[in-house]
């Protein structure tokens, strides 16, 4: 099962980089094609070495970020298992590392790509774009709303053991806060704390364009920088959510029925809202969403 998880995150690592990892030009291809359609825009010639050039960097950052926050996993990992935690706990962390790793880590490209650029002629804009402009609401609501019921989750886990509502015979109230549920919570709150602080990095950094059609490729790759970030506090709050009710449940005895109909109707709601915002908000087409605020209706820029 180990050695399965490592597999795993070597293939999301690989996948994480299309174009960089490409072999021949049909491919490259293919891969700046798969670009364009996601973002809706076009490759023209005079715009595609400055395109190949900042994706190319946000992919090395990527991989670079990735192979760091999974080294940093992989270790996290070994003393998890050397501690006598679970097989599965220690193998997650592999994950976790990862994942931190890959979405963090594209951020400094942003700033990166304001570097090196030749003078000439810039386009200017005539507001400046907020993170509204970047990121749908939908996801930037729901991360604070998952942390609230990852916080809700722990707190009445230890009410129940607290009160005597559940009896546990290797859980209590306090030993809740040090669950696996409660550190993924832990690191979701950390996670999304810094997320805030680099997506105003972002937005402060500058966007020198030649033309509008270089300003609208940077606004898509910062637009997939500022998601990156709030996708990964998200998926950590809800994945501590679930952790934590089958943690508590899973170590508890004795439960009236009731409370634990209760516990398992409370878990299936948080997961069919969870699906439901994936699947709306995959149906709206979020990488195309700095598009319709910034480009679709008016020309932004002079």
């Amino acid at each position: 099962m180990f050695i399965s998880y490592v597999a795993v995150g070597v293939c999301l690592l690989a996948g994480s980089a299309p174009l960089l990892l490409t072999t021949n030009d049909k491919q490259r291809q293919k891969a700046l094609d798969r670009y364009a359609r996601k973002v809706n825009l076009a490759i023209t010639d005079d715009v595609r070495p400055l395109v190949v050039r900042r994706i190319t960097i946000v992919e090395r950052f990527t991989l670079i970020g990735g192979a760091v926050g999974g080294l940093l996993g992989l270790v996290l990992s070994v003393v998890l298992r050397a501690a006598g935690a679970t097989d599965w706990a220690a193998s997650f962390a592999i994950l976790l590392g990862l994942a931190i790793g890959i979405s963090f880590a594209p951020v400094g490209s942003v700033v990166l790509t304001t570097l090196g650029i030749a003078a000439g002629p810039r386009v200017a804009r005539m507001t400046t774009p907020a993170v509204t402009d970047y990121v749908p609401r939908l996801e930037l609501r729901a991360v604070p709303i998952a942390l609230g019921c990852a916080g809700l989750a722990i707190a009445g886990g230890m009410v129940a053991l607290g009160t005597g509502v559940l009896q546990g015979h290797r859980l209590d109230a306090v030993g809740v806060l040090v669950s696996p549920g409660a550190i993924l919570a832990y690191v979701a709150a950390l996670g999304y704390a810094a997320a805030l602080i680099l997506v105003r990095v972002v937005l402060n950094s500058g966007q020198p364009a030649g033309s509008t059609q270089e300003l609208a490729w940077d606004d898509a790759m910062r637009a997939s920088s500022l998601r990156s970030l709030i996708h990964t506090p998200l998926a950590i709050a809800a994945a501590s959510v679930v952790v934590t009710f089958l943690d508590v449940g899973s170590r508890t005895i004795n439960q009236p029925v009731l409370i634990g109909t209760i516990g398992v109707a409370a878990l299936v709601i948080f997961v069919v809202a969870m699906i439901t915002v994936a699947v709306t908000d995959a149906a709206s087409r979020p990488g195309q969403h700095y598009w319709r605020r910034l480009w679709q209706d008016a020309d932004p820029v002079r």
